[in-house]
């Protein structure tokens, strides 16, 4: 139950800094906070990797189509794409590494605090 709150916590915030002013790494704070939650390291990097590759993927086809799916045709041109729906496949794998490594950061560094390694709530 805790991995699904925090797979929804990660989600609903990687999505509201999606589509606000904020930076492209500032996805990085809600997966650390994640994998603050999480119980091992594994699951905080897939956990904050599927939510960031997911919604930034949606974001990025979001504002792409706003613009008439001009923006991923000169990105798939640049990086030698033949695809460009690729692009929003890129984005997310780049979002999705960012946020994973978040993740584990962030599982790591509730090993670093005597006795944080329990379970939540235990």
């Amino acid at each position: 139950m805790m991995r699904i709150a925090v797979f929804i916590f990660l989600s609903v915030s990687t999505f509201l800094i999606g589509f606000s002013e904020m930076p492209w790494w500032a996805l990085a704070f809600p997966a650390l906070l994640g994998g603050l939650l999480q119980l091992t390291h594994k699951r905080a990097f897939i956990d904050a990797f599927v939510a960031a590759f997911l919604v930034w993927a949606i974001v990025a086809a979001t504002q792409d189509f706003t613009t008439g799916l001009r923006i991923s045709a000169r990105v798939a041109g640049v990086f030698h794409l033949p695809f460009s729906f690729l692009a929003f496949v890129m984005t997310g794998l780049i979002a999705g590494l960012v946020a994973g490594l978040a993740g584990i950061c962030g599982r790591s560094l509730r090993l670093l605090v005597p006795g944080a390694h329990m379970p939540i709530g235990r």
